[in-house]
């Protein structure tokens, strides 16, 4: 694997393509497809002191006390 792959990759989270969504055929699948947005919120560090579930058509956030700074 090349250095340009392997920044390729380093930087996929930022290639969603926003009319996707419209593919998205279920709850759950709209549901993470809009958890692909949130994991790009910055944080303090870029530490991301969260984690998400996501149960019967709703998402839950918690604090990931591991990553806390």
């Amino acid at each position: 694997m090349n250095l340009r792959t392997k920044i390729g990759e380093n930087y996929s989270a930022w290639q969603v393509d926003t009319q996707d969504f419209y593919k998205c055929r279920s709850d759950k699948e709209r549901l993470e497809f809009l958890l692909r947005f949130a994991v790009l919120a910055p944080s303090s560090h870029n530490s991301q002191p969260w984690r998400f579930e996501i149960g019967e058509g709703a998402i839950k956030i918690f604090l990931d006390f591991s990553r806390r700074l």
